[in-house]
């Protein structure tokens, strides 16, 4: 009797010990979780303008109170310039560049544009109407490549006239407007083009002073060794002539 007496105390004191001991584990987690990542993103990531032109760039920083970015050009120089507002211009030479911004709370955290910067075309239009088969020489100069190469055309196709491939260009033998363009050789998407207005001559006048010719608005005086073109029934004193250039010369 006396060993049952003895041992109900420790029993009991087992069972409390490991009632304790399971208890003991079950504890909350007080460990603070990470803030969220800094995040980065443009308002544009692809961009095409020509060269020496500006375009501008805006970053947007998320989950921090600091949102000022650093910009950069990844090409350096070369690749043109942005300021500190993200105002992006293009280099001198076509090509293809990118532009990263950094922000400042954590440098780590990037976004990058791609830019293509293109070729200019600028084409010569020399000032005047034409006559029937008269020919003008054209030129053409292409910014931002070595290959200062074109292609000549006209948008009418042959009933516009003929161009060659140094830019001679010959009018058609019908009245009309024509449209001539240069393409980049180097830069197929980049073009120059000039508008010819080409008047069929049908009158002849001889004077020996300037002549005034007037025509649906304004007049128009014609100087002594002159050629004019009109479009439209013009009065010639006082009587109506059709279309056509004029020629105002010395009497001999």
């Amino acid at each position: 009797m006396s060993l049952l007496r003895g041992s109900g105390p420790s029993l009991c004191l087992a069972i409390s010990l490991g009632v304790t001991l399971a208890c003991g584990g079950g504890g909350g987690d007080t460990t603070t979780p990470p803030p969220p990542a800094i995040t980065i993103t443009l308002n544009q990531t692809r961009a095409e303008l020509l060269i020496l032109r500006t375009i501008n760039f805006g970053a947007n920083v998320t989950n921090t109170s600091d949102t000022a970015v650093f910009w950069t050009v990844q090409e350096g120089a070369a690749g043109g310039t942005i300021n500190a507002q993200g105002v992006y211009t293009a280099p001198g030479n076509a090509g293809t560049y990118h532009v990263a911004a950094a922000a400042q709370a954590d440098p780590t955290k990037t976004a990058t544009a791609t830019i293509k910067a293109d070729a200019v075309v600028y084409m010569s239009s020399p000032a005047g109407n034409m006559l029937p088969n008269e020919s003008r020489q054209y030129t053409a100069t292409v910014a931002g490549v070595t290959n200062q190469a074109v292609i000549w055309s006209i948008k009418e196709g042959v009933s516009g006239g003929t161009v060659t491939a140094t830019g001679l260009y010959t009018a058609p033998a019908t009245s009309g407007t024509y449209h001539i363009t240069a393409t980049s050789q180097a830069d197929p998407s980049e073009t120059g083009s000039a508008t010819v207005i080409q008047t069929v001559s049908t009158l002849f006048t001889n004077s020996a002073s300037p002549v005034s010719v007037e025509q649906v608005g304004p007049a128009t005086t014609i100087e002594i060794n002159r050629f004019a073109g009109f479009i439209g029934t013009v009065s010639f004193s006082g009587t109506g002539v059709p279309e056509g250039l004029f020629c105002a010369f010395e009497a001999v």
